[in-house]
């Protein structure tokens, strides 16, 4: 209700989206809930340029995280992290390609954005496209390193056959970390490969 309210002040504040979303998510994964009907909502509306955005004024304004992605994406269409934390939801219904272009969305808006790059680079693993996968970490890489995505990409060298590859992006991306922690995961990671 205090996010609601919020959003009521300020329909255009892309935290209270995202820490809505994510609140209502947990809520529909832990007891189990799907995709309601959007057909029940009131008659209330919200228009943003045109677009007729359906709201229930009194009790809950919203009826499901992805209803609340899609308005809040509507009111804050340069959210890289409402795209990214909608399409994560989307995933984890089985709702692949929903996903995916949720994710090509985001990385319209940054292109080279670390975590968007390794969650769309993990669904493709999943999916079974390693070329894909291996593009989104190495372009993630490209100007966010991070542990995750180097040990990611590490680990589908591996999977491919061609663990000499994952030793030598070990290798260049350990100096490069800046953090002690992610160094001490890819060196983690390393050791393994070496063991």
């Amino acid at each position: 209700q205090i996010l609601e309210s919020i959003l009521e002040l300020d329909p255009t504040d892309a935290h209270s989206y995202l820490a809505l979303a994510r609140l209502e998510s947990r809520r529909e994964n832990g007891s189990k809930l799907r995709r309601s009907s959007l057909a029940d909502y009131s008659n209330d509306e919200i228009t943003l340029d045109g677009k007729v955005l359906p709201l229930h004024a009194s009790q809950s304004n919203f009826r499901n995280a992805s209803h609340i992605y899609e308005v809040g994406t509507t009111f804050c269409p340069d959210s890289v992290h409402l795209f990214h934390s909608w399409a994560m939801h989307e995933n984890s219904l089985g709702n692949i390609d929903k996903a995916r272009s949720l994710l090509d969305k985001a990385l319209e808006i940054d292109e080279w954005n670390g975590y968007v790059c390794h969650s769309y680079g993990l669904i493709e693993v999943k999916q079974g496209n390693l070329t894909h996968a291996r593009q989104l970490f190495q372009r993630g890489l490209t100007y966010q390193p991070s542990s995750t995505l180097v040990c990611s990409l590490g680990d589908l060298y591996v999977t491919i056959g061609h663990p000499r590859s994952a030793q030598e992006l070990y290798s260049t991306y350990i100096p490069l970390l800046k953090n002690e922690r992610e160094r001490m995961e890819v060196y983690l990671a390393a050791s393994s490969l070496e063991e």
